[in-house]
This record gives structure tokens, sequence and C-alpha cells, in this order.
């Protein structure tokens, strides 16, 4: 059975959990709003224990955040990339790096690895062994 996202509904929810079984229930959500644009779900290999984490612009505060979900639920979220301007579009390039489309100013920004060290420093999980 296809489930339904209910969106405009689920934003009028205080809890935002409709308890209808054919609705899709939101696993995170922020209030107010942090206006995303710009998902990816980073498949590269600079940096290992990212793979599958999502990547996730965001308009209003602009900042990229970074969130690693399991069994339906985030158990990580940091912000990466933060005031550089409002990112329109994340994605993982084909070298490994993450790219960041922002406006205000009109750029591109390529992330990656501060040093080569750094991956021997972090488990798969993204935290320091």
């Amino acid at each position: 059975m296809a489930l339904d996202h209910v969106w405009p509904e689920l934003q009028r929810l205080p809890g935002l959990w409709t308890g209808r079984e054919r609705d899709a229930q939101p696993i995170l959500f922020w209030r107010p709003s942090i206006a995303f644009c710009g998902l990816d779900f980073y498949s590269g290999d600079l940096f290992p224990w990212w793979t599958n984490w999502l990547l996730a612009g965001a308009l209003v505060f602009e900042e990229l955040r970074l969130l690693a979900i399991e069994d339906n639920r985030m158990i990580h979220q940091e912000i990466i990339l933060n005031n550089a301007g409002r990112v329109r579009h994340v994605t993982t390039g084909p070298d490994g790096a993450i790219y960041v489309v922002l406006n205000n100013p009109e750029t591109v920004i390529r992330l990656t690895p501060m040093d080569t060290g750094f991956k021997e420093k972090m488990n798969h999980k993204g935290t320091k062994t």
C-alpha cells in the first residue's frame, strides 16, 4: 500500500502525527522550518564514515546539515557549513567531494577533508576513535 505524505495536514498538527495508518509519519521535523533546499545521500569515498548519511541544505538558516538516520530515526545531526549563503543545492561529486550551490553570494563550494590523517581518526559512524 502506498502511503500518503499529507504534508499540508502535518504542518497544522502540534505533534506532527495524524494517527492514521495510511499516512507516512515524519521521522524528523523542525519548527520553525529550516526550509530544506537540496538533499543528497553521501555516496563518495572522501568521507567514508558519512556513506549514506543525508546532506540537507537549509535556505533560512544558511547552513548545510549532516544527518545519520537508522531504523527510521535520526541518530546524529550536525551543521557542517554555516553562514556561507543560502544553500540551493547539494550533491556528492564523482571525486567524492561535497558540492554546495549557494546564492547571496552566488558561488559553488567544494568540501573535502582537511587532512588525510582525518580518515584514520574516525570510525565508520563518524565518531573519533
